[in-house]
Order: structure tokens, then sequence, then C-alpha cells
């Protein structure tokens, strides 16, 4: 299964290559790009188009990062207090649970004098 597995990176890392290779090809053509603070002179397409994707998986990463950093400090909120409330509900527990009574100390049942017997 390793072996499959590996095979199947190899095969898609060439697959990305070509791809990558094909875009490049057909995006030769050289322009100029200007950012705010810096400016790109006779940059092809093809590169530019790669740039702007990184800046785009950078962004994103970062984005999911704080996010996973603000649930994470969610959930460990939620799981102190949950464990708070398991520990009050054990006290209330503890507090409330009936008292063992010995069977000897029970009185008798009360027979119900409506009740009939018939034989």
């Amino acid at each position: 299964m390793k072996l499959a597995r590996k095979l199947f990176l190899i095969l898609l890392i060439a697959v990305l290559a070509v791809g990558v290779a094909y875009f490049y090809k057909i995006n030769d053509s050289v322009v100029d790009l200007n950012l705010v603070f810096y400016k790109f002179e006779e940059i092809t397409v093809g590169s530019m188009s790669v740039m702007i994707f990184l800046a785009g998986i950078i962004f994103t990463v970062i984005l999911v990062s704080i996010e996973m950093m603000i649930l994470s400090g969610r959930e460990f909120k939620l799981k102190r207090e949950n464990k708070k409330l398991k520990k009050e509900i054990a006290k209330l527990k503890k507090k409330y649970e009936p008292e063992v009574v010995d069977s000897e100390m029970l009185p008798e049942p009360i027979e119900d004098e409506n009740e009939t017997e018939e034989d």
C-alpha cells in the first residue's frame, strides 16, 4: 500500500510539473507589473501568475492559522467550563443521593381494601 501511495505521489508531481511547464510555455509574453512599493519590469505572464498564486496560498495559510488559534482557544475555554460543570453535577448528585435504607426498617406494604381476591 505504501508503494502505491509513493507511485501516486510521483505521478501527481509529474503531472503538475508538466502542467506548470505548459502554462509557462503558453504565457511567455512579457509585461510590466507595478506594485505599490515595487515595480517588476519585463516579467512573463506565467511568472506573474505563479507569484500571485503563491501569494494567495500564503495569505490563506495565514488566515487559516489565525482561525485555528482562535478556535483552539474557544475549545480550551469550553473544555474548562465543561469540567467545572461536571464537578458541579457530581457534587449535586452526592448531596441529593438517597440514603440506603435497610429492608428491615421499611414498613410493611399496605394492602388496598378495595381489591378483592377472586378464586
